[in-house]
């Protein structure tokens, strides 16, 4: 028998953990764009609110927030 590892998928059709990184840095390079950056705040709230199945994925998500 051969233990296969299945990647933890988000709802949005991505690895999980590639979720949480746009969350992550989403948030940080839009920080940097000038005019923008008080919105760096929303790219990961946007993802919160997209993600449907993932609790690893929301919680990241609203850690990003801060």
């Amino acid at each position: 028998m051969e233990n296969k590892f299945e990647p933890h998928k988000s709802s949005l059709g991505l690895d999980a953990n590639i979720v949480v990184l746009i969350a992550y840095l989403g948030g940080i390079i839009v920080s940097f764009i000038p005019g923008i950056s008080f919105l760096a705040f929303a790219v990961p709230v946007i993802i919160y609110f997209v993600e449907k199945d993932s609790k690893f994925v929301k919680f990241h998500a609203m850690q990003g927030r801060l």
